[in-house]
């Protein structure tokens, strides 16, 4: 059953999109990893929102790596572009997996009650004749409370230079860090 929908005008007589839940987790405790597993080919694309937070402590930025398959050959390449209100910037990595780079809140920001929020898409995940392309965006806030970090917020390009069909996604945190508590994970099918 879609969770939400987009029809078509009663002039048209195609159904043009629809969402499809796959999965959610919301965490009960600390842990490093993230995995979605199992994810069918029933659909055209995927899309994977989160709100989650690292443990890292003494620093209010933190980096997720973003592997497929547990795929960690060098052949993924991430370009970013980020704000903080003050400047910008821009970076390509190619690396052993697509890099959230130092886009994700921390505990040492706000006290703890900062959460960042990730919305990718990854598209023609099944399809076996190409490489996957994600789009992602990015950020946090900390409202201030940390001196030089008032929050981030970035456009993510990404490369998988596979031609599998993409059946697992994990999450990684780096600097041995752990997601936090009430971290929130959900994966959807889109059909269209």
């Amino acid at each position: 059953m879609p969770i939400f929908g987009i029809t078509a005008s009663s002039n048209m007589s195609t159904k043009l999109t629809d969402f499809y839940q796959i999965a959610t987790t919301t965490l009960g405790s600390a842990t490093s990893t993230v995995t979605f597993s199992s994810i069918p080919a029933d659909y055209t694309h995927l899309q994977i929102r989160a709100s989650y937070q690292t443990s890292r402590g003494t620093y209010p930025l933190d980096k997720i790596f973003i592997r497929f398959n547990s795929d960690t050959a060098s052949n993924y390449s991430t370009h970013v572009v980020q704000g903080d209100g003050a400047s910008a910037a821009s970076s390509v990595e190619n690396t052993t997996s697509l890099t959230d780079r130092d886009m994700s809140a921390t505990t040492a920001a706000s006290g703890g009650l900062v959460f960042g929020t990730l919305i990718m898409d990854i598209l023609d995940y099944a399809n076996t004749n190409k490489y996957k392309t994600t789009r992602t965006l990015i950020g946090f806030d900390t409202n201030g409370t940390v001196t030089g970090y008032g929050g981030r917020a970035g456009l993510l390009s990404g490369n998988w230079r596979s031609t599998s069909a993409i059946t697992s996604v994990t999450f990684t945190v780096d600097n041995a860090a752990n997601y936090s508590a009430n971290s929130k994970f959900s994966l959807y099918g889109i059909k269209g």
